[in-house]
């Protein structure tokens, strides 16, 4: 596949992502109309979208936790699941999954489908992403950005690690 293709291939499934998220139907060629249907059938109230190295896309669900993962040629695939209702969620480069719910609970869905909680944060998270030496960031929604290390829970850009 072209990059030109794959491009357009993420395009597309960002926007029936979305629209399935909210119920919207939206307008398919042939081409797209198998990707669509399945995302919409199995991705309804779905919050983030990730990819890995190898171009598989991750998104969860917001009504039962569930982790989904797709590649261009495949239909969503539930991989894990995490307890609460998810925020965001990251991909590392070994194709674990990052999910943040909105409790702060920082959970690890590993490549062979154990979900793990890595730790509990005390604010309300807003996103999460890993660093290129696969550190583990997390952004509160009225405080500053935070970097877990094991246990702890570090400021990295609010000078007292409050979030008041």
């Amino acid at each position: 596949m072209s990059v030109f293709h794959y491009m357009k291939y993420l395009v597309l499934v960002f926007v029936i992502t979305v629209s399935a998220s909210v119920g919207l139907v939206i307008p398919a060629d042939a081409v797209t109309a198998n990707l669509q249907s399945s995302v919409q059938s199995h991705l309804k109230g779905v919050v983030g979208l990730s990819m890995d190295r190898k171009g598989y896309l991750y998104t969860a669900s917001v009504r039962d936790g569930a982790v989904y993962s797709f590649s261009p040629a495949s239909a969503p695939v539930m991989i894990g699941q995490v307890q609460g209702r998810p925020v965001a969620l990251a991909v590392d480069r070994m194709r674990n999954v990052f999910v943040v719910t909105e409790d702060g609970v920082v959970s690890m869905i590993t490549t062979k489908g154990q979900t793990k909680e890595i730790v509990r944060v005390d604010f309300h998270p807003a996103g999460i992403t890993i660093d290129r030496d696969g550190g583990i960031l997390v952004v509160g929604k009225e405080c500053g950005l935070f970097k877990i290390e094991g246990n702890r829970i570090l400021p990295l850009l609010n000078d007292d690690g409050s979030c008041d």
